[in-house]
């Protein structure tokens, strides 16, 4: 499985790495997925600059995933409800609520 990216799209900071069933990209260099860098600053309050110092990425390379996650949105939110989905099955997690949009 790969991440089909549309003709028009390189990133400079993200790459895509091979998953079982996700396919969003991940920051280059960090075992992170745009999905949980951009969820971890949301979650903090951060905005962009703040959350690159807090995880000692470029500010360029916040704003890709920050670009990416919005130009993906669905890809990245669906797999974060996959995978909740998958780790309350396991009995992982439980009662959560949805991710705010």
């Amino acid at each position: 499985m790969s991440n089909d990216l549309a003709p028009d799209e390189q990133y400079e900071h993200l790459e895509w790495r091979p998953h079982r069933w996700r396919k969003q990209l991940s920051l280059k260099g960090r075992k992170m997925t745009v999905g949980q860098f951009v969820y971890a600053m949301r979650a903090a309050d951060w905005d962009v600059a703040e959350g690159a110092r807090q995880y000692g990425l470029t500010l360029a390379a916040a704003q890709e995933a920050v670009a990416y996650y919005r130009r993906h949105r669905d890809l990245v939110d669906g797999e974060a409800a996959e995978e909740t989905r998958r780790l309350t099955a396991k009995g992982v997690l439980h009662d959560l609520a949805p991710l705010p949009r």
